[in-house]
């Protein structure tokens, strides 16, 4: 379903839409300032303070392409926001594609406060799976204060509370003895009774 203040249909298929165009669809949600919709393709391009919404995240951007009948939706310039593990980023272009994983290209991702940039990683790519419950990055450097610091070539880590296997969001300290401390600390889904986590610091 598409709503705009003013819409104006020409021959071939084409309808432009102004004013508060609203895209709902199977539980996801688009806004923009305007809109174009190729009722042929089925492609919906929209421009202007883009809004995408479904359960659990909020992605917002420049414009966006979407297709009506699929859902695969790519929001360009983007910044984003996983609320169950309070992850949030930027990214060039987000592609949410029909399989539910986001793919983010040219991203960081960091679960610190807004307007807390202690630290964040930097990747080449990161996507979400939400049905596996894990993020993937590549080619990633965790920078701290702006400053680079480590230099993964591939990275995993848990976007949900389920127990898996894989690395956890690093954590910060300092010391008058040893300056900057850094742990990534490492958990083990052992069996369903018991676990363990490994937390290598430097």
């Amino acid at each position: 379903k598409i709503d705009a203040d003013r819409s104006e249909t020409q021959l071939g298929g084409l309808t432009h839409l102004e004013g508060n165009v609203e895209l709902r669809q199977q539980g996801r949600y688009l806004r923009s300032d305007s809109a174009q919709f190729d009722q042929i393709s089925n492609q919906v391009n929209m421009i202007g303070n883009v809004q995408y919404r479904e359960p659990g995240m909020l992605l917002r951007g420049t414009q966006a392409q979407t297709n009506a009948i699929t859902g695969e939706t790519i929001v360009s310039h983007a910044d984003y926001v996983v609320h169950a593990q309070s992850l949030r980023g930027n990214a060039n272009r987000i592609i949410r594609m029909q399989d539910n994983r986001i793919r983010m290209e040219q991203s960081t991702y960091t679960t610190c406060p807004p307007n807390d940039e202690s630290w964040e990683i930097a990747a080449d790519s990161l996507v979400l799976n939400p049905d596996r419950g894990f993020g993937t990055a590549r080619h990633a450097t965790l920078r701290i204060a702006d400053t680079p610091i480590f230099y993964f070539p591939y990275l995993e880590f848990p976007i949900d509370d389920k127990r898996h296997s894989g690395f956890l969001f690093p954590s910060f300290g300092h010391s008058s003895e040893d300056g900057l401390e850094i742990a990534t600390p490492y958990y083990f889904n052992l069996a369903p009774n018991y676990d363990d986590t490994l937390t290598p610091s430097v």
